[in-house]
């Protein structure tokens, strides 16, 4: 099974044959994590297994403008061209050369907007007809930039292309994407730094069944994907048991290789590798919400009372994971 062509023509699909989950991989190189991106699809391969027909999975991402974060030994080891959008379905008989890659390359980076929603709904379009399944999986892919109280509007976002100004997608226009092209998703995992907080979980709740996220700086491996995989290799039939699994192998995964990280800066500090990935169920979530909009009316409501040392004393730092940003606060449980 060859990949799909990448242009817009109407060729027949190479195979309309519906998988049980289909993952649209969507993303960009960002700047610094194309090499690990492209790592990772090989081995998204590997957790697939031939002999299984449950999951499809396809690919569209830009290639970071020029390279410039990476060593020359880095580049080298790298199959695709810089400032090249790629787009395919990943099979065993992808070309992972530097020569075979190219024939993968969608358009110029340059002629591919990922922040807009125009992008996103020709994609899914394609996917839909070239890589059809009962369940659509949306992963966006590089630098994420959750919610953040001064600068709402850029970073309640994710995919951060420097092709474009980086430019990021928005939930908002994921959200709107999805919902132009009839398409409900099983899960949306959200593959980047900052993106399991409530603002974010609320805005594409609508459009899924499931979300998994990081509410902090979260490691670009490929693990975070190819778990989910095996997950549902292992439960083609039961979601919810594919999720556990996920995080029960990925916080393995975590405790054992980045239990402590030393410290870039100061000889001799370490830190425990942060591996809170979680899976929410969409459902869920507006009934979280309106417990918080209760304790928000609470607290203004007494602000101005006696109670306002208290409550200062209380909340001090509470909405606050990082002493020098703002990003707000995560979700307090999950699946």
């Amino acid at each position: 099974m060859h990949p799909a062509k990448n242009d817009n023509s109407t060729d027949e699909p190479v195979n309309t044959t519906p998988a049980k989950y289909t993952i649209m991989f969507y993303g960009s190189g960002g700047g610094n994590v194309d090499g690990m991106l492209e790592g990772g699809v090989q081995d998204y391969l590997k957790a697939m297994g031939m002999g299984n027909k449950d999951v499809r999975f396809a690919v569209q991402w830009n290639m970071s403008k020029t390279g410039e974060h990476y060593t020359d030994y880095e580049k080298n080891q790298m199959f695709g061209e810089w400032g090249k959008c790629y787009r395919y379905e990943l099979t065993d008989k992808t070309d992972f050369t530097k020569e075979g890659y190219k024939q993968y390359i969608y358009k110029n980076a340059s002629e591919v907007p990922m922040y807009k929603q125009s992008t996103l709904v020709e994609f899914i379009n394609w996917v839909k007809k070239n890589v059809p399944a009962e369940n659509y999986i949306f992963i966006p892919t590089d630098h994420g930039g959750g919610f953040d109280l001064d600068h709402e509007t850029l970073t309640k976002a994710i995919i951060y292309d420097d092709n474009h100004n980086l430019k990021g997608l928005s939930c908002k226009t994921i959200a709107a994407a999805f919902q132009e092209t009839d398409t409900h998703l099983k899960a949306i995992l959200w593959f980047g730094c900052l993106m399991g907080q409530i603002e974010v979980l609320t805005e594409t709740a609508p459009i899924c069944d499931y979300q998994f996220a990081s509410s902090h700086v979260s490691r670009t491996i490929m693990e975070v994907v190819s778990c989910l995989i095996e997950g549902i290799n292992t439960y083609p039939d039961d979601f919810e048991k594919a999720a556990e699994l996920h995080k029960d192998k990925l916080e393995k995964i975590y405790i054992e290789s980045f239990q402590n990280i030393p410290d870039e800066k100061e000889e001799g500090v370490y830190h425990q590798e942060n591996c809170d990935f979680s899976c929410w169920r969409s459902n869920k979530i507006a009934g979280i919400n309106d417990e918080v909009k209760k304790l928000a009316e609470f607290l203004v409501k007494n602000y101005k009372t006696d109670e306002k040392d208290n409550i200062d004393m209380a909340t001090h730092q509470v909405y606050l994971f990082e002493k020098d940003g703002s990003y707000a606060d995560p979700p307090g449980h999950s699946l």
